[in-house]
């Protein structure tokens, strides 16, 4: 598995991941990482962040994992003011990242006196967060 990435890449970025992997995130979504001996992979991200009546509303389309955490963190880091609902109904593949990530946003977010909602989430994701013990401690909508 690789290594958790700890500064957000912001789309249309080239971070180094180590010494031999460059992950790039697209303009379109697209995480594309580069291993040293010419081995790619895409990996299909998308993130959408709106605001209706004051409430942020992110949606996380494709695989959640170490690779692309970053990219919703920094979404999520920029969703300032107002609660923010987690739109999981997209997520594909979800890894202990991806739990991580979601754990971290509802603790930061506390902090700052507002809440996570997590909205529709995909059977991939409910079975994880109720596997892990988390869904009992998060607020869920749908």
């Amino acid at each position: 598995m690789p290594p958790a990435v700890a500064a957000p890449v912001a789309r249309g970025a080239t971070r180094r991941c180590g010494a031999d992997r460059t992950t790039s995130i697209a303009a379109d979504g697209w995480a594309t990482a580069t291993m040293s001996d010419d081995h790619t992979a895409e990996i299909p991200l998308t993130v959408t962040h709106d605001v209706i009546d004051g409430r942020h509303r992110v949606r996380i389309e494709g695989e959640l994992d170490a690779f692309t955490v970053p990219e919703v963190r920094a979404v999520l880091a920029d969703a300032e003011g107002g609660d923010v609902v987690l739109d999981l109904d997209g997520v594909t593949f979800i890894d202990s990242s991806g739990l991580a990530m979601v754990v971290e946003a509802r603790q930061r977010l506390q902090a700052q006196q507002r809440q996570l909602v997590i909205g529709p989430r995909s059977p991939i994701v409910q079975r994880l967060l109720e596997l892990s013990g988390v869904a009992g401690h998060l607020d869920q909508s749908c």
